[in-house]
């Protein structure tokens, strides 16, 4: 989702290259907080479940 001021600040402070890159960037970046998340996630119920 844009954001308003992401999309009127975006295309005309750089060109739509970079902006694409960013984006790219940022959406790999955020897989890897979520996969993170999720591992860390996983472990804190494992340890809370008694064997």
């Amino acid at each position: 989702m844009v954001t308003p001021s992401s999309g009127l600040l975006a295309p005309a402070a750089r060109p739509v290259a970079a902006t694409a890159e960013e984006s790219e960037r940022e959406r790999l970046r955020q897989e890897l907080l979520r996969r993170i998340i999720v591992r860390e996630s996983l472990r804190q119920s494992r340890r809370g479940v008694p064997k």
